[in-house]
């Protein structure tokens, strides 16, 4: 917390953050070979959610 729900400063600096944010969609090139990271290195999905 950066000083509860009214602060300023936590204000200032979400606003920083969002305002120069960039997003930055990741399509895989081959999405018939695609395998998700969980996949990859035996991750339970369960634990995720």
């Amino acid at each position: 917390q950066l000083g509860g729900d009214d602060s300023p400063l936590s204000e200032a600096i979400l606003d920083r953050i969002k305002h120069d944010a960039y997003k930055i969609n990741i399509v895989p090139t081959d999405p018939a070979n695609y395998r998700s990271m969980r996949e990859v290195y035996g991750l339970d999905p369960a634990l995720s959610e």
